[in-house]
């Protein structure tokens, strides 16, 4: 079908006589390699991933002319996958903080505000 299945997604039935109740979909365990950190204390800046530690970087250090638009842009996408996901509604006040934080992060690097407001639509 073209796109990726896992193997506990696929039966071959040799026979004519079929049980539709061994095709309905159970629920889903947790997989043993996905963490649950939805108990979790993380802050957004501490989480292990690039956009985390790029968000890190822009309130530590600010972002070196020639690379502020694409990292702000990455940095506010992470920013927003947040708060658009419900899974992760204990980080949408921080998310919401951040973004404020970087905007005017952006404006202490020079990047005018009609520039900043199209990176942060």
């Amino acid at each position: 079908m073209g796109y990726p299945l896992a193997v506990s997604d696929v039966s071959t039935i040799i026979g004519t006589m079929v049980n539709v109740e061994q095709f309905r979909p159970a629920k889903r365990k947790t997989m043993s390699n996905v963490v649950d950190f939805s108990n979790s204390s993380k802050s957004l800046l501490t989480f292990n991933h690039a956009q985390a530690r790029l968000l890190a970087e822009v309130l530590d250090h600010g972002v070196p002319e020639g690379s502020r638009n694409e990292t702000y842009r990455q940095v506010y996408m992470y920013l927003k996958d947040t708060l658009d996901n419900p899974e992760m509604e204990k980080w949408h006040d921080e998310a919401t903080e951040l973004i404020e934080k970087t905007k005017a992060q952006a404006i202490l690097d020079g990047l005018p505000e009609k520039e900043v407001e199209v990176i942060y639509r």
